[in-house]
């Protein structure tokens, strides 16, 4: 399959510019916070959107098994309740999300403990009541 083809020689790049522009913005805001905190400030948490790629907390999509779940879909015949059904089912890994996990990364670097909250985007989008749930630093 050619679309696999491509996606598996373009994956390692995506990931790799991908990982190098949340590495920067997650050291920017790890600087904010410790100016907040040299001014006087407590950070108290930091919030994360369990079910998203880049900010999940608890639960994020395993980006390899989504490239792979997308090369694999027939655009033609796929609704959005069945796609994102499948992509959730697969996909959805017990894990930090990309930007999450070096935010995570350079607190610790740093010396920095802070707390992080998670909203879970599935229930959202299954209608369900949701509650924020604490991951302690």
């Amino acid at each position: 399959n050619g679309k696999l083809r491509l996606l598996k020689l373009v994956f390692p790049l995506f990931m790799a510019y991908t990982r190098f522009i949340f590495r920067r913005t997650a050291r920017s805001v790890v600087k904010e916070i410790i100016d907040y905190e040299n001014a006087g400030y407590e950070v108290t948490g930091i919030l994360g959107i369990d079910g998203s790629p880049t900010c999940g907390v608890l639960k994020a999509i395993n980006m390899k098994r989504a490239f792979d779940f997308y090369a694999s879909c027939s655009l033609e015949s796929l609704n959005r309740a069945e796609f994102n059904e499948k992509l959730y089912g697969l996909c959805l890994g017990d894990m930090s999300g990309i930007y999450i996990s070096e935010l995570k990364r350079l607190l610790k670097k740093n010396g920095r403990e802070i707390n992080f909250y998670s909203h879970s985007l599935i229930d959202e989008m299954n209608g369900k009541k949701t509650k924020m749930q604490e991951e302690k630093a």
